[in-house]
């Protein structure tokens, strides 16, 4: 989807239906999963999270399918992430807790089965979330054919890598820090050397974000603070609106993280739709 014709190798077979075939693995197993989950815990919560899940996942065929370009490109990265998180956090979650109850060394029961199952079947929707972005090759989007790369737009890229990778490890190092990976989050305690090692990956990627922003070019600067500003503005409305509101009682508590999660997200396609202008 993601890559002109001239980007791909012209001795690569086609394969139309490989997208189709990752995607329908990963709709499975959060179908399997959440099914199960919700049989197993007799709720309704797991039924909305695969409600979720299927509409992301119908989100990437969808978008997949339409004109190249960064815009694209950024959407289906981030769903495609966001799917990656969610395979890799739910099976660091699974492990940890098979590790501490020793599930394994005890007698096998269908519980066994069906806790190894889920860590099984997790692992295979990130697995197949990042073969679906290595094939789709999104990153060939981000520059024209042909278009030739300075040795300061190759550091800058480097640099965004590491700090999106930087990132993706504190959230994962939160994710094995708690039982439910719907908590990452929340309130909940952590010990402390998870909280350690999460503030240090994080505030090392900050300080990367802002060495890259002072390598990029005059037009990225102009996107970058446009996201920005959309970002803090939307923080500045919501915040204000939403404490007022709790204090009347018509919405909970505000979550710092849910406003700061929501606002890095606005900020990012602000900062897309302006990058592809």
């Amino acid at each position: 989807m993601m890559a002109t014709s001239e980007g791909r190798h012209e001795d690569r077979p086609p394969r139309p239906k490989t997208l189709s075939v990752l995607l329908g693995i990963v709709a499975v197993c959060f179908a399997a999963n959440d099914l199960l989950a919700a049989r197993a815990l007799r709720a309704w919560l797991p039924l909305a999270l695969l409600a979720m899940h299927l509409l992301v996942v119908g989100a990437i065929w969808s978008v997949s399918k339409l004109k190249p370009s960064r815009v694209t490109t950024g959407s289906v990265s981030f769903l495609l992430g966001f799917i990656a998180l969610a395979g890799f956090g739910t099976t660091i979650a699974v492990a940890k807790v098979m590790v501490a109850a020793k599930i394994l060394s005890q007698s096998w029961t269908w519980r066994t089965w069906l806790t190894l199952f889920t860590l099984v079947s997790n692992l295979l929707i990130g697995v197949c979330a990042l073969w679906t972005f290595v094939w789709l090759e999104p990153w060939k989007a981000w520059k024209a054919s042909h278009e030739p790369v300075s040795r300061a737009t190759r550091r800058a890229n480097k640099l965004f890598g590491l700090k999106e990778l930087l990132a993706l490890l504190a959230v994962l190092v939160l994710l094995y820090g708690v039982h439910d990976p719907t908590k990452v989050f929340s309130n909940s305690p952590l010990s402390p050397g998870i909280a350690i090692v999460a503030i240090a990956s994080w505030l090392v990627a900050r300080l990367i974000r802002e060495y890259w922003h002072y390598n990029t070019d005059e037009h990225e600067e102009r996107a970058i603070d446009f996201g920005r500003r959309v970002g803090a503005g939307l923080f500045l409305a919501v915040t204000p609106a939403w404490w007022v509101a709790a204090r009347a009682s018509l919405l909970p508590q505000p979550n710092a993280m849910i406003l700061w999660l929501v606002t890095m997200l606005v900020t990012s396609f602000g900062w897309s739709w302006h990058r592809s202008r």
